[in-house]
């Protein structure tokens, strides 16, 4: 009875996390894809104009 509550329990684990988890972690992933390729062409077209746009830091050492 015990191993049967128990097969049942990792069975409904396994149906949540293939139904419920592995879409969103697709979704998640091709989100992150799209999102990835828009800010790199942004910094393309950023770059063409021939301004370098960096940060720096100045140390003052007295």
């Amino acid at each position: 009875m015990v191993l049967a509550a128990a097969g049942v329990a990792l069975l409904v684990v396994m149906l949540i996390g293939f139904f419920v988890v592995l879409p969103l972690v697709l979704a998640g992933g091709i989100a992150s894809y799209f999102y990835l390729r828009r800010h790199l062409r942004q910094a393309q077209r950023r770059s063409r104009d021939g301004v370098i746009d960096a940060e720096y830091t100045v140390i003052d050492r007295r």
